[in-house]
């Protein structure tokens, strides 16, 4: 479990261990063009799961050393989310007149009472990932209500 935290903090920065595209890229990407599908797909390999998991089964478990860890990783991952969003937003902002900013999803996700939100949802939906891995059950899709709740809206904050 704590491997996971790990991993995911190292696929939110060396591309090279993370085949998949970075997805705080596509989240910008798609926020920038309101293009929902893109969103959706930055949600599906978002790298903010693994450590809410770890969080979670650590404190299940009383393993506060996990717990820290975990939260530790997170914090980095949301900063790296935040920073990117910024990168994003810059790279496009030339164009961001011909793409009518902000966009429909950026407002719906840009506003901070949104993060808010998205925190409040994800730390259940981290109580049911970690439910599902003890059971064996990892057919549920917890983890995109994790990354539906905070990737998009980490990433809007500076557009």
């Amino acid at each position: 479990m704590a491997k996971k935290a790990a991993s995911s903090f190292v696929c939110l920065c060396a591309p090279i261990s993370c085949p998949c595209a970075h997805p705080q890229i596509l989240a910008g990407a798609g926020l920038a063009t309101n293009n929902t599908v893109i969103i959706v797909a930055s949600m599906l390999v978002s790298p903010l799961m693994g450590p809410i998991l770890s969080c979670t089964f650590g404190s299940t478990v009383h393993r506060w050393d996990m717990v820290r860890s975990a939260l530790y990783a997170e914090m980095i991952a949301f900063l790296i989310c935040v920073l990117a969003g910024v990168f994003v937003g810059a790279g496009f902002a030339r164009w961001g007149e011909d793409l009518g900013w902000p966009t429909p999803e950026m407002e719906s996700r840009g506003e901070p009472i949104s993060l808010a939100v998205g925190i409040v949802i994800a730390i259940p939906s981290g109580v049911g990932v970690a439910v599902s891995a003890l059971s064996n059950n990892m057919a549920s899709l917890v983890g995109v209500a994790i990354s539906a709740a905070l990737l998009p809206p980490a990433v809007t904050q500076y557009f």
